[in-house]
């Protein structure tokens, strides 16, 4: 829905990262998997940002697509990351325009 993103839905990745640097300073084997989830928070507050019409979105996107790609060959390797995401991230170094096309499909064809 265009227009539903506010700034308060980046909270998710504040507190995700807040979570896994304790986890990652606690318990150091659990890296892997803390990152898995930082990138997910991520991919979350982009679908969402990525359609709507906040102000200021240009810089968020630009902040999160950096840090998604900056993992590209994690995200590409790891059998953990579910195709979907795979193909999210392929569709995002392709461009911004066709991630936003690729994941409206999915939503359409996912139920």
């Amino acid at each position: 829905m265009l227009g539903s993103f506010n700034l308060n839905k980046m909270d998710m990745i504040y507190l995700t990262d807040e979570m896994c640097d304790y986890l990652d300073e606690k318990y150091s084997t659990l890296k892997e998997v803390t990152l898995r989830r930082r990138i997910y928070s991520r991919f979350n507050i982009l679908r969402q940002i990525i359609n709507s019409n906040f102000d200021g979105k240009d810089e968020i996107e630009t902040s999160i697509i950096k840090y998604i790609k900056d993992y590209k060959k994690f995200i590409l390797k790891n059998e953990n990351f579910p195709m979907r995401d795979k193909i999210a991230l392929i569709s995002l170094l392709i461009g911004k325009n066709f991630f936003k096309l690729a994941w409206k499909i999915y939503e359409t064809i996912k139920y």
